[in-house]
């Protein structure tokens, strides 16, 4: 069977075959590099909140940052500020064959994310992804073939 590649399309297999070779595989049995983000949820009791936070009412909600005023705060000159409890959530935004990709995900969406970081599961008994990455090997293989003749 012959399958013809646009030039698009073998550069990726290529590319990506090369990087699956070379990265880090954070010591994980095929590596799934996800992009998560994290989120604080508000609204919560202070029973079931991991933190909160002080919010100027006067200055359209910000959030009080600065150390002087949080320690005032705390010593219970509270006037014009509420203490608003709330508990962080993750989620998966996006995964990738490669933690490059995952960077490249964030670097340019960052703007639209609240606190992102690539995180490593396993693709470990997951059928369907290691017959994509062995479709991506074998594809490179031969590519490699029929451009130098030579069987790597």
């Amino acid at each position: 069977m012959h399958v013809k590649l646009t030039e698009e399309l073998l550069d990726f297999v290529q590319r990506t075959q090369q990087q699956l070779q070379e990265q880090d595989n954070r010591a994980t049995s095929y590596p799934i590099y996800e992009v998560r983000d994290r989120v604080r949820v508000y609204g919560f009791c202070d029973d079931y909140a991991e933190k909160y936070a002080w919010f100027d009412e006067s200055d359209d909600w910000a959030e009080v940052k600065e150390p002087n005023l949080l320690a005032r705060l705390e010593a219970g000159e509270t006037d014009g500020y509420d203490k608003v409890h709330y508990r962080t959530t993750e989620s998966t935004e996006q995964f990738f064959f490669t933690e490059q990709a995952a960077q490249a995900y964030i670097d340019a969406n960052r703007h639209n994310l609240a606190d992102p970081f690539v995180y490593v599961s396993s693709g470990y008994r997951n059928y369907e992804y290691q017959t994509i990455l062995s479709l991506i090997e074998h594809l490179n293989q031969q590519v490699q073939e029929q451009t130098t003749g030579i069987e790597p």
